[in-house]
């Protein structure tokens, strides 16, 4: 014989279902703002990884060439270099643009999925410029350089 009484019906009641709900709705409720944030900085990540990218490829191309301006296209990176980067080029959003170049300067602007924007400027002497807007959102330091 069993200790155990024979139940008939087994289950949860309906304030344990929603005691568990409304757990789950308070955990989701605090969560999500959370998460949603974190998306707009990997958006950002990805802007900042194909500035650099091109940027370095600009770098290197150059080398060969003695000019920017003959490395401002993924064709004309891809002609020198052989290999072209994997970023889209335009002016819209999740787009890189080659804003200017002259044999010894470039400046370039990478624009994020989130709004944000990205532009490295390098100058023909001294460090190069990183800068970023709006300020202090996203993946943009308060300072506006990364």
């Amino acid at each position: 014989m069993s200790r155990y009484p024979a139940r008939s019906e087994q289950g949860f009641t309906l304030p344990e279902l929603l005691t568990v709900a409304l757990i789950i709705g308070i955990l989701a409720a605090i969560a999500l703002p959370a998460f949603s944030h974190e998306r707009g900085k990997g958006q950002d990540a990805a802007a900042r990884s194909d500035a650099a990218e091109v940027a370095a490829q600009m770098e290197q191309c150059r080398v060969g060439t003695d000019d920017f301006g003959d490395c401002d296209t993924a064709t004309k990176l891809d002609a020198e270099l052989g290999s072209a980067p994997g970023v889209t080029y335009g002016s819209g959003a999740g787009t890189l643009d080659v804003e200017s170049t002259t044999p010894s300067t470039f400046r370039l602007r990478a624009r994020s999925t989130s709004g944000a924007s990205y532009t490295i400027a390098r100058p023909p002497t001294g460090p190069t410029d990183r800068t970023c807007t709006p300020h202090g959102t996203g993946g943009c330091p308060p300072d506006g350089t990364w």
